[in-house]
């Protein structure tokens, strides 16, 4: 014999009714919730990040940072834009200059961006820029600090999902310091190293892999020699001959 519901069809619908509006109102709550504080968690992390860059720098105050973005604009011919102080210059996909406009066209997309600081007189500081490379589970995001000879001053992790104990210690000092003095030519055939850390590191060392987490020291080893070379490319399409 089939055993009864002790709860009726109604009752059933009674309970459906109320957890789907209970669903409803919740969405709605977290959704007010969104976009309420949205705007105040970019506010702060633009903040934030503006802050990182004058700490890699180490910029004085009255130093200024011009921030570069870099669009990919879709079409037949897809292009190239980046987005200056006053002007939007389009190029192809060769580094040719097309053209300037006063802002990115519609079809553009924000693919990625950098900082060129100048003290007040317009000489060049250093550089940042922003990359990420994909780790162990997921995208890293870094930046990477240079001078005007392209030497390494720093890098900072800004956000990644590698494992707590292993591959998140690539955001710790022992192993992101191992960057700092390194040049663009040394960056070129960097090797990384699963070798137990030397006592002396000096700018023609290796990178000593993080114990246990070689594939994310890998990642971000490689991430900062792309991103020192995709900088220095994109710097001589933007600045004047003789001004990088």
């Amino acid at each position: 014999m089939i055993p009864v519901s002790p709860i009726g069809k109604k009752e059933i619908l009674r309970i459906v009714i109320c957890l789907t509006v209970t669903c409803l109102v919740a969405s709605v709550i977290l959704g007010v919730v969104y976009q309420w504080t949205e705007p105040a968690k970019r506010t702060l992390t633009a903040k934030r990040e503006a802050e990182l860059v004058r700490e890699l720098l180490e910029l004085k105050e009255g130093a200024i940072v011009l921030e570069v973005k870099r669009y990919l604009i879709e079409g037949e011919k897809p292009s190239m834009g980046y987005l200056l102080e006053k002007e939007f210059r389009l190029y192809d996909l060769e580094g040719n200059f097309l053209k300037s406009l006063e802002a990115p066209p519609p079809e553009s997309h924000l693919i990625g961006r950098f900082f060129i600081a100048k003290d007040p007189d317009g000489n060049g500081l250093g550089y940042v820029t922003e990359a990420s490379q994909y780790g162990f589970k997921s995208h890293i995001r870094f930046f990477v600090a240079l001078d005007t000879h392209f030497q390494i001053r720093g890098v900072e992790v800004i956000s990644h999902e590698e494992d707590p104990g292993l591959g998140a210690e690539i955001t710790k000092p022992f192993f992101k310091n191992q960057f700092i003095g390194k040049t663009r030519e040394q960056m070129r055939t960097l090797r990384v190293s699963k070798e137990p850390m030397s006592e002396t590191i000096s700018p023609d060392s290796p990178i000593y892999a993080v114990t246990g987490a070689t594939i994310s020291s890998r990642a971000l080893t490689d991430g900062v020699r792309k991103a020192v070379e995709h900088l220095s490319v994109r710097l001589n399409l933007i600045l004047p001959k003789g001004e990088k």
